[in-house]
């Protein structure tokens, strides 16, 4: 049941949705949940499955928190924070449960001003995200019809529903802090590492990093996590600045070096595979490899500052001309030093893809390594079809981008 007083309230809340709801003629309209107590008021939530206002344009769905519109509650709520996910189909959903999910920190679910009765999220997830979770609907086409499940947590403050909360920075740990979050939004990492720990009672490097990931996770005191224990187990110095990357690959040595930790958990959402090609201009020969990968190592400087273009010159092709020259070689004959082109694309896109930025870059004139401040920016999507084999090459189709 939904919890009442000044703590948080977690409960769900089901709609029944027709397919019909996701056309284009549906957009504006609602459907409002049954009443549900908490914090001496009654509330609804209200579903847009097409869409309302500009989120119909862009193809979201909206959600929106409001007071029951016939109840006038003493004393009126204030400054309640909410949170709202979707979970799917009868509480569970094709993604495990996790399919979307949104916070909003707080608002004055007042009567003094226009719009203090409701507050939401008017881009809340995808349509197609929504119609995904339809119980027996079997998505957004044809006239089917089933019920979609939310999750919603209210309370005083915000962050709620598994909204994590931050790291604390016990010195130079920034580049530890960043690479942790990362990977708690990374689910099969996150799980895999929590429920290892938890079944064998764990402790050193894989119980230090569940107790953080269960911290941000829970988020009981709206804290910061301590990360002095992963420290401590991994021999780290606080005082020291170190490599995000090089970090990562020792952090997943220790973890994958306990018996109860599952490798392919850690590593299988950031797998992906390269299709390398070397071609000879003067002579018939090319040669292919494919090479997998967990990060691909991107160029800084020179990008154009934007990954978009880093990723182009990470994928073009190398004239080997002169002292680069290539040597190839077939089973019969050594056809001796050749002019080629060298390059690769990407046969395989990964579930979850790294890029490792290379900040740093050799100076001659200073015989030294320097740091490469160029700006590098990067849109909120990506689409990596530009980068992958191309249609007809080896391998085609075996990736997305």
């Amino acid at each position: 049941p939904p919890a009442s007083g000044s703590g948080a309230g977690r409960f769900q809340v089901r709609f029944q949705v027709d397919n019909a709801s996701f056309t284009a003629d549906a957009a504006g309209t609602s459907l409002t949940s049954e009443p549900f107590a908490y914090a001496g008021a009654e509330w609804q939530l209200v579903l847009f499955p097409a869409g309302y206002k500009s989120a119909a344009e862009s193809g979201h769905a909206s959600v929106y928190l409001r007071l029951r519109a016939d109840h006038r509650p003493h004393p009126l709520p204030r400054a309640l924070a909410f949170s709202a996910r979707l979970v799917g189909s009868g509480g569970g959903g094709a993604k495990g449960g996790d399919v979307a999910r949104r916070t909003c920190s707080g608002h004055n679910f007042g009567f003094e001003k226009k719009g203090g009765r409701s507050w939401g999220f008017e881009r809340f997830c995808q349509r197609e995200e929504l119609a995904a979770a339809l119980s027996g609907g079997g998505g957004s086409g044809g006239g089917g019809h089933g019920e979609v499940v939310l999750e919603v947590a209210m309370g005083p403050a915000a962050p709620l529903l598994s909204t994590p909360n931050g790291l604390t920075n016990h010195g130079n740990t920034c580049y530890m802090n960043a690479l942790l979050q990362g990977l708690y939004h990374v689910d099969a990492v996150r799980e895999a590492v929590i429920d290892a720990a938890a079944d064998s009672g764990a402790g050193g490097v894989p119980g230090a990093l569940a107790a953080i990931f269960r911290a941000l996770k829970l988020n009981e005191n709206g804290r910061p996590a301590p990360t002095k224990a992963l420290c401590r187990a991994l021999g780290v110095d606080v005082r020291e600045q170190q490599d995000s990357q090089e970090f990562r690959a020792a952090l997943f040595a220790e973890l994958t070096s306990h018996p109860a930790m599952p490798g392919e958990a850690l590593y299988a959402p950031f797998e992906g595979r390269l299709l390398n090609r070397i071609k000879c201009t003067g002579v018939d020969f090319e040669k292919t490899w494919k090479e997998p990968f967990v990060e691909l190592a991107l160029d800084v400087a020179g990008s154009r500052g934007h990954v978009k273009h880093a990723l182009a010159r990470f994928t073009a092709d190398e004239l080997l001309t002169g002292d680069n020259k290539y040597r190839a070689k077939n089973k019969e004959t050594d056809l001796g030093l050749q002019d080629a082109t060298k390059g690769c694309r990407i046969q395989k896109a990964p579930e979850v893809l790294q890029l490792h930025l290379k900040r740093f870059a050799y100076d001659p004139r200073r015989d030294r390594m320097v740091k490469v401040a160029d700006k590098l920016s990067f849109d909120e999507e990506l689409d990596l079809k530009p980068y992958m084999v191309d249609q007809g090459a080896e391998g085609e189709g075996e990736g997305e981008g």
